[in-house]
Protein backbone atom coordinates (compact mmCIF):
# COMPACT_ATOMS: atom_id res chain seq x y z
CA UNK A 1 0.00 0.00 0.00
CA UNK A 2 2.88 2.41 0.98
CA UNK A 3 4.81 1.87 -2.51
CA UNK A 4 1.04 2.63 -4.57
CA UNK A 5 1.17 6.21 -2.38
CA UNK A 6 4.47 7.05 -3.56
CA UNK A 7 3.90 5.82 -7.43
CA UNK A 8 1.36 8.41 -7.29
CA UNK A 9 3.13 11.05 -5.41
CA UNK A 10 5.91 10.80 -7.84
CA UNK A 11 3.40 10.94 -10.69
CA UNK A 12 1.56 14.07 -9.22
CA UNK A 13 5.21 15.81 -8.68
CA UNK A 14 6.17 15.03 -12.44
CA UNK A 15 2.91 16.22 -14.16
CA UNK A 16 3.33 19.19 -11.55
CA UNK A 17 6.96 20.02 -13.10
CA UNK A 18 5.84 18.94 -16.80
CA UNK A 19 3.58 21.18 -17.00
CA UNK A 20 5.14 23.95 -15.43
CA UNK A 21 2.84 24.64 -12.88
CA UNK A 22 3.57 27.27 -9.87
CA UNK A 23 2.95 25.31 -7.11
CA UNK A 24 3.78 27.08 -4.30
CA UNK A 25 4.43 24.75 -0.67
CA UNK A 26 6.77 26.12 1.64
CA UNK A 27 7.56 22.96 4.01
CA UNK A 28 10.78 23.85 5.27
CA UNK A 29 9.83 28.25 5.65
CA UNK A 30 7.10 30.14 6.87
CA UNK A 31 4.60 32.11 4.91
CA UNK A 32 5.45 35.55 6.09
CA UNK A 33 3.21 38.10 5.40
CA UNK A 34 6.51 39.67 3.21
CA UNK A 35 6.87 36.12 1.67
CA UNK A 36 3.28 36.17 0.77
CA UNK A 37 3.20 39.71 -0.84
CA UNK A 38 6.14 39.01 -3.12
CA UNK A 39 4.41 35.95 -4.46
CA UNK A 40 1.11 38.56 -4.71
CA UNK A 41 3.10 41.05 -6.61
CA UNK A 42 4.83 38.29 -8.79
CA UNK A 43 2.04 37.18 -10.72
CA UNK A 44 -0.71 38.57 -12.82
CA UNK A 45 -2.45 35.56 -12.40
CA UNK A 46 -4.90 34.82 -9.51
CA UNK A 47 -3.96 33.30 -6.37
CA UNK A 48 -5.76 30.94 -4.48
CA UNK A 49 -4.53 30.41 -0.92
CA UNK A 50 -5.22 27.47 0.82
CA UNK A 51 -4.86 27.33 4.60
CA UNK A 52 -4.95 23.78 5.92
CA UNK A 53 -3.58 21.33 8.82
CA UNK A 54 -2.01 18.16 8.21
CA UNK A 55 -3.81 16.72 11.20
CA UNK A 56 -7.05 17.54 9.90
CA UNK A 57 -9.22 14.86 8.32
CA UNK A 58 -11.03 17.47 5.96
CA UNK A 59 -7.65 18.85 4.43
CA UNK A 60 -6.49 15.11 3.89
CA UNK A 61 -9.62 14.48 2.26
CA UNK A 62 -9.18 17.89 -0.55
CA UNK A 63 -5.44 17.43 -1.04
CA UNK A 64 -6.23 15.27 -3.84
CA UNK A 65 -9.18 17.46 -5.36
CA UNK A 66 -6.66 20.44 -4.90
CA UNK A 67 -4.04 18.43 -6.43
CA UNK A 68 -6.06 17.57 -9.68
CA UNK A 69 -7.05 20.43 -9.98
CA UNK A 70 -3.79 22.25 -10.20
CA UNK A 71 -2.53 18.90 -12.40
CA UNK A 72 -5.62 20.04 -14.96
CA UNK A 73 -5.58 24.02 -15.00
CA UNK A 74 -2.11 24.72 -15.30
CA UNK A 75 -1.04 28.54 -15.75
CA UNK A 76 -4.56 29.80 -14.49
CA UNK A 77 -3.63 30.40 -10.76
CA UNK A 78 -0.94 30.14 -8.27
CA UNK A 79 -1.74 27.92 -5.27
CA UNK A 80 0.38 28.53 -1.62
CA UNK A 81 -0.51 26.11 0.87
CA UNK A 82 -0.72 27.78 4.26
CA UNK A 83 -0.50 25.08 7.34
CA UNK A 84 -2.75 26.69 9.97
CA UNK A 85 -0.76 24.68 12.82
CA UNK A 86 2.72 26.50 12.10
CA UNK A 87 2.88 28.99 14.84
CA UNK A 88 5.18 30.85 12.30
CA UNK A 89 2.03 31.35 10.10
CA UNK A 90 0.12 32.68 12.87
CA UNK A 91 -0.06 36.39 11.49
CA UNK A 92 -0.88 35.44 7.89
CA UNK A 93 -3.63 33.48 8.89
CA UNK A 94 -5.12 35.91 11.31
CA UNK A 95 -4.30 38.77 8.65
CA UNK A 96 -7.11 36.93 6.92
CA UNK A 97 -9.64 36.44 10.10
CA UNK A 98 -9.05 31.73 9.08
CA UNK A 99 -10.72 30.54 11.82
CA UNK A 100 -10.97 26.72 10.50
CA UNK A 101 -9.40 24.54 8.01
CA UNK A 102 -9.65 24.14 5.40
CA UNK A 103 -10.07 27.63 4.07
CA UNK A 104 -9.69 28.79 0.63
CA UNK A 105 -9.55 32.33 -0.86
CA UNK A 106 -9.04 33.88 -4.08
CA UNK A 107 -6.62 36.89 -4.33
CA UNK A 108 -6.96 38.99 -7.08
CA UNK A 109 -4.97 41.65 -7.83
CA UNK A 110 -3.23 42.23 -4.27
CA UNK A 111 -7.27 42.12 -2.62
CA UNK A 112 -8.79 39.48 -0.88
CA UNK A 113 -12.03 38.25 -3.00
CA UNK A 114 -14.17 34.65 -2.97
CA UNK A 115 -14.02 32.95 0.28
CA UNK A 116 -14.72 29.32 1.33
CA UNK A 117 -14.44 27.59 4.46
CA UNK A 118 -14.79 23.84 4.83
CA UNK A 119 -14.17 21.36 2.01
CA UNK A 120 -15.46 21.16 -1.02
CA UNK A 121 -17.27 17.81 -1.41
CA UNK A 122 -15.88 16.99 -5.17
CA UNK A 123 -13.94 18.72 -7.88
CA UNK A 124 -16.77 19.79 -9.46
CA UNK A 125 -17.45 21.77 -6.41
CA UNK A 126 -14.19 23.31 -6.24
CA UNK A 127 -14.03 24.46 -9.97
CA UNK A 128 -17.51 26.06 -9.37
CA UNK A 129 -15.83 27.94 -6.48
CA UNK A 130 -13.07 29.20 -8.88
CA UNK A 131 -15.20 29.74 -11.98
CA UNK A 132 -16.39 33.48 -10.77
CA UNK A 133 -12.89 34.87 -10.27
CA UNK A 134 -11.96 32.88 -13.89
CA UNK A 135 -8.77 31.15 -11.63
CA UNK A 136 -9.72 28.01 -13.18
Amino acid sequence: MNRYLVVILIAVVAIFLSRGQRFYTPSESAVTPARLAKVLESTEEKVILYFWQPSDDSCRRMDPIVNQVVAEYPKKFTLVRIDTSNPENQEVHDAYSVHATPTFIIVKKGKPGSQWVGPFKDKAQFIIFLRPSDAY
